[in-house]
């Protein structure tokens, strides 16, 4: 009888004990992903090391609430419902892309970004780079615009655009096809402080002949860009702007999905 009873506590006990280092693994888990998550949405830069810890952070979350809930049947279902719900936009149709409210959201993201400080290889608010900033602005523009018109294909687009990131060089070459090379004057009207701007649109963009700067355009002569040199981003009217990268001989292009 007296061994029956303390097999009985023993086993008491190691259940305790078993669920309390359930229920603090699972805190554990998530006071590690949900940190991770905030880190990848703030950091700088966007590398594929980030990528990969954002997406492991994102299913460890998951699984852990779906772990934590399981054995109550409403929070279960409540669970599920939430994790549904958040993938439902990846999955919706493609739509027909409206380029003029996606150019103007692009612009809008743009000049949203005007003071942010200069950083190589990031593309948050927290600092950004020269190719960084209109990739992240379309990205941006993309998603506003496949959010708010239930446009799937913008919506993976931008998460696309997200994943492959590119440099300015990347963009020169027509990286992924993310973007196509505009025909322009050679030669002596090849800068930004001597080309005509007809038939530029809002959004097109210059990579400088070294494929190492990146700056857009604005419209009504105004051009943005994250300038190393000052280390912000800034916007200068092309004509009239005291900036040395107006004066080297650019390539003019386009993004593909407002071309």
């Amino acid at each position: 009888m007296g061994l029956c009873i303390h097999t009985e506590i023993e086993v008491t006990k190691f259940v305790t004990m078993n669920i309390r280092y359930r229920k603090w693994s699972r805190w554990l888990a998530l006071a590690v992903a949900i940190p991770l998550i905030l880190c990848a949405v703030f950091h700088p830069v966007n590398s594929g090391v980030l990528r990969l810890i954002t997406i492991g952070a994102i299913i460890t979350t998951i699984l852990t609430l779906l772990l934590w809930n399981w054995r109550d049947r409403f929070r279960r279902i409540l669970v599920i419902g939430g994790i549904c719900v958040g993938f439902v936009p990846l999955i919706l149709p493609n739509r027909p892309v409206d380029g003029v409210a996606l150019r103007k959201d692009y612009i809008q993201a743009l000049t949203h970004f005007e003071g942010t400080r200069y950083h190589w290889g990031g593309e948050t608010h927290t600092g950004i780079d020269c190719s960084g900033l209109p990739r992240r602005a379309l990205q941006q523009a993309m998603l506003r615009q496949g959010l708010t018109r239930l446009n799937g294909g913008l919506i993976r687009n931008a998460l696309f655009h997200w994943w492959f990131d590119a440099s300015a060089e990347a963009l020169a070459v027509g990286y992924r096809n993310y973007a196509v090379p505009l025909d322009r004057p050679t030669e002596t009207n090849s800068t930004i402080r001597t080309m005509p701007y007809e038939g530029l649109n809002p959004g097109d963009f210059a990579v400088t002949g070294d494929r190492q700067h990146l700056i857009v355009y604005l419209g009504n002569d105004q051009w943005i860009q994250a300038d190393p040199g000052t280390g912000r981003v800034l916007t200068l009217h092309g004509y009239q702007g005291d900036n040395p990268w107006f004066h080297s001989p650019v390539t003019m292009h386009r993004w593909a999905i407002l071309n």
